[in-house]
């Protein structure tokens, strides 16, 4: 448990919803079609599985989010050949 005082998790909470709506904005500026209403919400769940295969600076671990979840490690191979809207 990491205990804060009110308003003390903003700042953090306020840092990854920006790298998460830079991420979406800059694959949305790679597609080359406009993307559709309906698939937005696919593209905030492909950028946060991307940004969940990063291990991150703030974790003592060595290991990504998503391996600590899950406990298989990532195959970039096989899962990011592909790009959204392939």
């Amino acid at each position: 448990m990491n205990f804060t005082g009110a308003g003390d998790h903003v700042p953090k909470l306020d840092a990854k919803v920006r790298r998460l709506k830079e991420l979406t904005r800059s694959v949305v500026s790679g597609l080359s079609f406009k993307i559709p209403e309906n698939l937005v919400q696919d593209l905030v769940s492909y950028a946060v599985n991307r940004m969940n295969t990063r291990k991150s600076g703030g974790s003592v671990s060595t290991e990504a989010p998503r391996v600590r979840f899950t406990g298989r490690k990532v195959n970039y191979k096989r899962e990011f050949t592909l790009s959204f809207g392939d």
